[in-house]
C-alpha cells in the first residue's frame, strides 16, 4: 500500500470534511481556507475532497465489515449453546431486516437496493426449500408405490406357486392364499 502523502489540507480536514457535508461549493472552501491562510487552488482541493470522500468510505466500509464478522462470530457462538433457528425464524429476522434497510433508505439509496437483493435472495432460498421439500415427498411417494408393487409381486408369485402344487388339497389351497393375501 502507498504511504499517504502528507497535504497542508489535512490540519483542516474534519471541517472541510463538514463544509462538503453541508454541500458548500469549492469557491466557498477555498474562500474559507483563505482566511486561515491557506492558499491551494480548487483543483487541489477537489482531489483532497475526493481522497478524503474515498477514505472515509473505505473505512465505514471496514467498519461494517468488521462489525458483521463480529456479528457472524456471534451468532456461531449462540448456534453453539443453542440449535440454529427454524426456517420460519429466519424468515422473520429477515423481514425485520428489510424493514429496517428499507426505513433507513431515505438517507441512503444503496440501502434500498441492498433491501431488494435480500428480499430476493430468501424468497430465492424459500422457493428452493420448497421445490426440494416438493421433490422428497415425490420421492418418498415413488418409494411407497415400489414397496407395494413388490408387496404385490411377491404375493402373485406365492399364489401361483400354491395354485402349481398339486399335493395341496382345494381346503389347504384356500387357507394358503387367505394367509398370502392377508385375508386369515
Amino acid at each position: 500500500m502507498a504511504k499517504k502523502i502528507e497535504s497542508k489540507l489535512d490540519q483542516f480536514g474534519a471541517t472541510l470534511l463538514e463544509m462538503d457535508a453541508q454541500h458548500k461549493t469549492l469557491a466557498e472552501m477555498l474562500a474559507w481556507l483563505k482566511e486561515k491562510s491557506c492558499t491551494v487552488v480548487a483543483s487541489t482541493l477537489s482531489r483532497w475532497l475526493e481522497s478524503a470522500r474515498s477514505q472515509v468510505s473505505q473505512e465505514r466500509l471496514l467498519n461494517l465489515v468488521a462489525s458483521g464478522s463480529q456479528q457472524c462470530a456471534d451468532l456461531e457462538q449462540a448456534f453453539s449453546k443453542n440449535p440454529a433457528p427454524e426456517l420460519e425464524t429466519l424468515i422473520k429476522l429477515f423481514k425485520v431486516l428489510i424493514l429496517n434497510l428499507t426505513t433507513r433508505a431515505e438517507a441512503d439509496p444503496k440501502l434500498l437496493q441492498l433491501a431488494d437483493q435480500l428480499s430476493r435472495t430468501a424468497l430465492e432460498y424459500i422457493n428452493g426449500q420448497t421445490k426440494a421439500r416438493f421433490k422428497q415427498t415425490e420421492l418418498e411417494q415413488a418409494e411407497r408405490k415400489l414397496q407395494i408393487s413388490e408387496r404385490k409381486a411377491a404375493a402373485f408369485d406365492a399364489a401361483q406357486q400354491v395354485t402349481v402344487n398339486s399335493k395341496l388339497t382345494p381346503e389347504q389351497k384356500d387357507a394358503e392364499y387367505r394367509r398370502i393375501f392377508g385375508m386369515a
